[in-house]
């Protein structure tokens, strides 16, 4: 079975490194014969410190669908069209927000094209949301941090898996941006409580000390139910 991991909040908890327990999730469900993945918020190169040497070669789905790697190799880019990038641009300079334009591998704005841009401060995030609803685009708001995810239009961490042929799959997530794979997820399991996500999960962990164990008996004990 695929299992798709979540990385921040889900397996890694301190936004440096996957912590023991997770590290030993991981290990033992591929010891069961499970196919691991990875899908997050960050692009690929901040996944790639968190995950180390041992996992570069597996999928990963980046920029919250918005890059993928396999192989260790960059497979897919999903990028603004300029003409829209343009109309976005300008909303973001009106609004005279702070952000970030996400690249294929740097933080750019440049002939390499953007593929996610993340709104770090507004004035007023809703308004900066509103007026960027009538576009062909994504968003993704984090209420932790009040920031907010902007990618194109029908791109999503679930969207990826299906482009992938991945339709059975156990998925782990923790925020909004996990919603769809969760939902489609046999079964999704939410780490923590958002109250967002919660809707759309099938169990609920939270991250202590039976973390470890309560994960893998859910997926044993949900295993002999299909």
């Amino acid at each position: 079975m695929n299992c798709v991991f979540d990385i921040d909040g889900t397996i890694c908890f301190d936004y440096m490194n996957v912590s023991e327990e997770g590290t030993q999730l991981l290990e033992k469900l591929e010891e069961a014969g499970h196919h691991v993945m990875f899908a997050s918020a960050r692009p690929i190169r901040d996944m790639l410190p968190v995950l180390k040497e041992r996992y570069r070669n597996y999928t990963l789905i980046g920029g919250n669908g918005s890059i993928i790697s396999q192989n260790n190799q960059i497979v897919d880019v999903c990028l603004f069209e300029p003409t829209l990038l343009k109309s976005i641009m300008e909303v973001l300079e009106d609004e005279s927000v702070v952000y970030l334009a996400d690249g294929k591998w740097d933080f750019s704005y440049n002939g390499d094209g953007v593929m996610k841009l993340i709104v770090l401060e507004a004035e007023d995030m809703n308004r900066v949301h509103d007026r960027l609803s009538d576009l062909p685009v994504s968003f993704y708001r984090h209420e932790s941090t009040d920031t907010l995810d902007i990618l194109a239009f029908k791109t999503s961490k679930y969207d990826v898996l299906k482009r992938l042929g991945i339709d059975d799959y156990i998925a782990m997530g923790n925020d909004v941006n996990d919603i769809e794979m969760l939902d489609h997820a046999n079964p999704g399991i939410m780490i923590n409580f958002n109250e967002r996500l919660a809707p759309y999960a099938d169990y609920q962990v939270d991250y202590d000390e039976h973390y470890l164990n309560t994960i893998l008996e859910i997926i044993e004990n949900h295993k002999k139910t299909v």
